[in-house]
């Protein structure tokens, strides 16, 4: 199942014929309700896909690593494209002025117009080979631009978060408001611990910060205030047993026992493929042997049951601060939705890696 799908992983990937630069993957942006797709091409997922590899190598068998490769080497080929159109380090969703390729509508506004972001640009030196130089000022701009940092603070999110010293979402120059992600936090902290990052006061507040919304369970049910990007119970469970895998964060451990029953129980409820991909995985990761209820019949019938899963959203009223904004800023229709089946697919070999080793 591995070759296969690293097989099937290699022939989605853009030879630079079509409008998606070479070595980078298509995805889809949605809207459930509205029932409109548009094919696009954005830094995150490459990413992604990037970092799962890397980190999966020393699972393939040989002649899966070399599948494996020729992927990662186009892969990272294709990320100068998203660098930032300010200049240094950062890293954005889309290329320079190609913001919602394929559109008719919000590329239009610049209310939407993404800036430099921190979750892309930490996922992106987590697969970067030869980036280091660059680390250091990518870790000044996560510092420059966090909570509190300028006069600025957040204006969303829980009362109790909004004055503590946590990363920004958003590192660019344009100026956007301070936000606040448990995903994002996640990754940022995956990203210092990938160069071995000297932990700063910043450092620990953020840590201290996945610790307390753990304890007090509001990592799912506060969701929609602290994962406004990523509002998935088992994206965001994935996510923080990320960090319990490394040995970066042992103060982390005292939350693991709670990171496993969540993921119990979702075991217990239904779930397409790739969902259940993503938890078992997240078991295995935190020493977990899950039951092994993930059953692929074929890489198709895997992958149309892609089409029911979500990895992020992009939430549409989340710029606003308006109080009646906020409020209804969870509901479907103000929320439009990712899918990218060659990151389905990286998570299905994780999984099939994990599985057998």
């Amino acid at each position: 199942m591995v070759e296969a799908a690293l097989n099937a992983l290699s022939a989605l990937q853009s030879t630079g014929e079509s409008d998606i630069p070479a070595g980078n993957f298509p995805s889809s942006r949605y809207h459930p309700l509205f029932r409109f797709k548009r094919t696009e091409d954005n830094v995150y997922f490459v990413s992604w896909i990037l970092q799962s590899l890397k980190r999966s190598s020393p699972l393939f068998s040989i002649p899966e690593k070399d599948v494996a490769q020729s992927i990662i080497t186009k892969a990272e080929a294709s990320l100068i494209h998203y660098r930032s159109r300010y200049g240094g380090a950062a890293y954005n969703f889309y290329r320079a002025d190609e913001w919602f390729p394929n559109g008719v509508f919000l590329k239009y506004f610049k209310t939407f117009q993404p800036t430099d972001d921190a979750d892309d640009s930490a996922i992106a030196y987590r697969g970067l080979a030869n980036a280091k130089e660059f680390i250091p000022e990518l870790k000044s701009h996560l510092e420059e631009q966090a909570n509190g940092r300028n006069g600025k603070f957040l204006k969303r999110g829980p009362v109790s978060y909004r004055t503590k010293a946590l990363y920004n979402t958003w590192i660019g120059s344009k100026g956007l408001f301070v936000d606040l992600d448990l995903v994002v936090v996640c990754n940022i902290l995956m990203f210092n611990a990938c160069y071995e990052l000297e932990k700063t006061a910043l450092d620990r507040s953020n840590i201290q910060f996945v610790l307390d919304v753990v304890k007090c369970k509001s990592h799912l049910n506060e969701k929609w205030s602290l994962c406004a990007w990523y509002p998935n119970d088992v994206v965001i469970l994935y996510n923080i047993a990320d960090l319990l895998i490394t040995s970066f964060y042992p103060e982390l451990e005292q939350i693991r026992e709670q990171i496993v029953e969540d993921l119990t129980h979702l075991l217990g409820t239904k779930q397409d493929a790739v969902s259940r991909a993503l938890t078992e995985s997240a078991l295995m990761k935190c020493g977990q042997n899950p039951s092994g209820s993930l059953e692929v019949v074929s890489l198709e019938s895997y992958l149309n049951e892609n089409q029911q899963f979500s990895f992020g959203v992009i939430p549409l009223l989340h710029p606003f601060d308006g109080r009646w904004a906020q409020r209804i800023s969870s509901l479907s229709l103000f929320r439009m939705h990712y899918r990218c089946d060659a990151q389905a697919l990286c998570i299905l070999i994780e999984h099939e890696l994990l599985s057998r080793s």
